[in-house]
């Protein structure tokens, strides 16, 4: 509801402004310009949330479950929205982003 209030604002300000000679034309492609911008700086937080929902609720692994990723075995000690840590039994710990997590091997599923 916030987001169509919003919308209403800005075009009722379009009018107002085209009644008083402003080319809102250029206003416009300006506004489709900048939105551009967004969703290309915001389109791996995007691909991030979206994988870290379905990660959350497919259930694919849980935090303590043993997991590989790319080589890299170890005991899953949190996930996010955007982010998956994982900790190796040499203590280091690998932050992934849930968009680049492919071929996942969970070591704790039963058969």
């Amino acid at each position: 509801m916030s987001a169509l209030k919003y919308v209403m604002m800005i075009l009722v300000l379009l009018v107002i402004l085209a009644d008083f000679g402003v080319n809102v034309s250029s206003l416009v492609a300006g506004f489709g310009i900048i939105t551009a911008i967004f969703g290309l700086a915001f389109q791996d937080l995007i691909k991030d949330f979206i994988a870290g929902v379905a990660i959350i609720v497919e259930d694919q692994f849980s935090v303590g479950d043993v997991v590989e990723i790319d080589d890299f075995k170890g005991t899953v000690i949190d996930i996010g929205l955007k982010t998956t840590e994982i900790r190796d039994k040499t203590g280091k710990v690998k932050i992934i982003a849930n968009h680049n997590i492919d071929g996942l091997i969970n070591c704790s599923r039963p058969e």
